[in-house]
């Protein structure tokens, strides 16, 4: 904080934060921490005292309350991790909290499958964090471990059940819970979102998760820009966000957004890539097609034989995907920089071995 003006130094961060007459701790609001934002981008003031606000809070008081807190104090301490003011051994220190708020979420049993799932991309991704620290691109290993948990999370969401109040009661409490759905539009949804990471696998570009504070963070400015995924052009975030949107909505949505997300209409896109491979889109078909196309690309990451019309189809899916990522990018940029390729996974890791 700027002690002459009372104006933080970081332009993503509200305007005044800690200064009389308000006295608001840093961190303490949702305005000041951006969901568009890089976690390296953010005031790092108020990085810390958003965790430190989660650490010595008082809890929710709910069955998920644990759950979703570890959720919430994993994410952060990444974000802590990540951010530059930090020095190298407490970096450490966060990422292996973050770690450790994680397992509890994916070892324990008192859950809903977002905060699972949640938890489990932390995980996943957690090495490529580290090597993001020091500036660096996650190595070959980790590429391919992270592509295959994504399979495997993908095989997680199948198995999932849908529980709800009214057809399993206090189900939570039970002892051998598994991590559940409330409906089965949210397995949809979440499958939607995950065939975007593997169809950005395929096209060799490494998408991260979103963390919590931007997926999910208060305020009616962040609310505009919840995301689900990005991709990074150096310093430069790409943010993404997929919508399985009915034809109503894909205009609205698209101007809502603007230029400072790419919004993914996703059964628009896959249809148009089926309709040019030469497949029949029928009314049915296309709302199928979201789970349709994730379970392909998980059948071609394992090896499984494709039609030709298929690959042709998952060809020119990955293309349009490819197409707006870097149409997207070139917005961001001055139209004399040469755009740098997004492309950063080598072909012999976006496949199963």
């Amino acid at each position: 904080m700027n002690s002459q003006s009372g104006v933080c130094p970081a332009e993503n961060i509200c305007l005044v934060t800690a200064s009389p007459p308000e006295n608001v701790p840093c961190g303490s609001r949702p305005e000041h921490l951006s969901s568009l934002s890089r976690a390296e981008d953010l005031c790092g003031r108020a990085v810390l005292g958003y965790t430190m606000a989660l650490t010595h809070g008082e809890r929710e008081q709910y069955v998920l309350s644990d759950a979703k807190r570890n959720v919430m104090l994993g994410w952060a301490a990444v974000e802590s991790g990540l951010h530059p003011s930090v020095d190298e051994r407490d970096s450490r220190w966060y990422f292996q909290a973050a770690q450790t708020h994680a397992a509890a979420v994916v070892e324990g049993s008192v859950k809903a499958f977002s905060h699972h799932a949640s938890a489990t991309w932390l995980q996943l991704y957690l090495p490529a964090f580290r090597s993001r620290r020091n500036t660096e691109f996650p190595n070959a290993n980790n590429v391919s471990s992270i592509v295959a948990g994504t399979h495997n999370l993908y095989e997680e969401i199948l198995a999932a059940p849908v529980h709800t109040a009214k057809t399993h009661g206090e189900h939570y409490i039970q002892p051998d819970h598994q991590a559940c759905f409330g409906h089965e539009s949210d397995r949809d949804g979440m499958i939607a979102k995950l065939g975007i990471f593997m169809l950005a696998n395929r096209a060799g570009i490494l998408l991260y998760p979103a963390s919590y504070r931007e997926a999910n963070m208060l305020g009616e400015e962040n609310n505009r820009y919840h995301h689900d995924a990005y991709a990074l052009d150096g310093d430069q975030k790409l943010p993404i966000k997929v919508r399985l949107e009915s034809k109503k909505t894909v205009r609205s949505s698209a101007d809502n957004y603007g230029q400072s997300l790419l919004y993914i209409p996703l059964r628009s896109m896959l249809a148009g890539a089926k309709h040019d491979a030469g497949m029949r889109v029928a009314g049915g078909e296309r709302e199928r097609l979201p789970s349709d196309v994730t379970s392909w690309l998980h059948d071609e990451y394992h090896g499984e034989k494709m039609s030709r019309a298929r690959t042709l189809m998952l060809d020119l899916a990955t293309d349009s995907l490819l197409e707006r990522m870097t149409g997207f990018q070139a917005q961001l940029h001055p139209a004399d920089v040469a755009l740098p390729s997004l492309v950063n996974i080598r072909p012999d890791v976006r496949n199963k071995n």
